[in-house]
């Protein structure tokens, strides 16, 4: 069974009734995964590899660029 692709999302703007779900930008040389046996299933996203995009515009993280973690 393979991975599902993931969106990771930052703010909900609603804008002339329009609700807009926009991605992150993404902090360069910081790793999106952190690997470690303190984290559930070894592996965790790096919140530290985001910051929020301005409001009402989306980041530059693309669309399912990461993959989820297996679950037993």
């Amino acid at each position: 069974m393979g991975r599902r692709r993931l969106s990771i999302l930052g703010s909900i703007s609603n804008i002339a009734g329009v609700t807009l779900a926009s991605r992150p930008d993404v902090n360069p040389g910081v790793p999106l995964e952190l690997e470690g046996t303190r984290y559930p299933g070894g592996k965790a996203f790096n919140r530290a590899a985001f910051t929020p995009a301005p409001g009402g515009q989306q980041g530059n993280l693309g669309r399912n660029v990461l993959r989820g973690f297996g679950a037993w």
